[in-house]
């Protein structure tokens, strides 16, 4: 489901190794359309549990929409 206009939407997931916590985090920015506005991938970080790498994902999309915010003046 797109978000209402002039808003954008995170989608984030992690994906994690159970044998060395290695996790990677994942997140997309989608436009009030559903179109693909941004995205990013973080590699390489350590967790305890699917919690931390989860709780990283959505850390990396907030800062990405506070980056959007300040880049396109709204959001």
């Amino acid at each position: 489901m797109p978000p209402p206009v002039g808003h954008i939407k995170a989608n984030c997931d992690v994906a994690m190794s159970n044998e060395v916590r290695d996790a990677m985090a994942a997140v997309i920015l989608r436009n009030s359309k559903g179109e693909v506005v941004d995205g990013a991938v973080l590699k390489g970080f350590k967790v305890d549990s699917v919690l931390q790498g989860e709780l990283q994902a959505i850390r990396l999309a907030c800062a990405m929409g506070r980056w959007k915010k300040t880049k396109v003046g709204k959001a």
